[in-house]
């Protein structure tokens, strides 16, 4: 069987025989990302809202560069703790859309800047079914365990959200390929197309990081 006709039955390779995922395991590492970005924020932002605060109050220009600092570090926090809220809030809607199969490893291909993770899921080797992955912590390391196996829900034509067992860490995922599977999801059908509008995975989510030659 060709790699577009096992993407198109939605082919996985049999569970390892282990206890199913609960949805409270999920929503509890639902909750603990939630928590992270917010602690995150709370521990990084207060020096540089700070150090903004001190220059708009001085009306000193020798602490312009200072101001810039803080305002640009608020910026970043602000940022950072928007894109963990949004990955975990994807993953927890994928979790919901579709039902959790545990795939029994996990090949790390690669890892880009913006903390891109490539990987493959199960046994599949083929390039064509990398998926390209955002940690919800956006630390931009691998999960501890992951190789030993995730729970994934989702539909691998969209992409979906991970469970890794082991650091309870959460993954959203879609494949690195997306226009090359354009013509699929076109033809996937009303069902599969509903199910993954609800999950969010729809359209692209995780974009490659922009390379600056020179």
């Amino acid at each position: 069987m060709s790699s577009r006709e096992r993407l198109n039955s939605q082919d996985t390779e049999p569970s390892r025989v282990r206890d199913a995922v609960s949805s409270a395991e999920i929503q509890e590492a639902v909750r603990q990302h939630y928590r992270f970005a917010v602690k995150r924020f709370a521990l990084r932002s207060p020096l540089f809202v700070a150090l903004a605060v001190l220059f708009m109050v001085s009306h000193t220009e020798l602490l312009i560069p200072v101001g810039l600092v803080g305002i640009l570090g608020t910026v970043y926090c602000l940022q950072m703790l928007a894109r963990r809220a949004a990955c975990t809030w994807l993953c927890s809607r994928a979790f919901r859309a579709y039902e959790a199969e545990f795939v029994p490893s996990v090949k790390k291909v690669r890892q880009e800047g913006g903390g891109v993770l490539f990987l493959l899921l199960g046994q599949e080797r083929n390039p064509m079914w990398t998926m390209r992955a955002h940690k919800a912590s956006r630390t931009g390391v691998w999960p501890k365990g992951i190789e030993t196996g995730v729970w994934f829900a989702g539909d691998r034509l969209f992409g979906g959200a991970a469970f890794v067992p082991g650091s309870g860490e959460l993954l959203i995922m879609q494949p690195n390929g997306w226009r090359l599977w354009a013509p699929e999801r076109k033809n996937a059908g009303a069902e599969r197309t509903a199910r993954a509008r609800r999950a969010g995975i729809r359209r692209l989510r995780i974009r490659r990081p922009v390379r600056v030659n020179g």
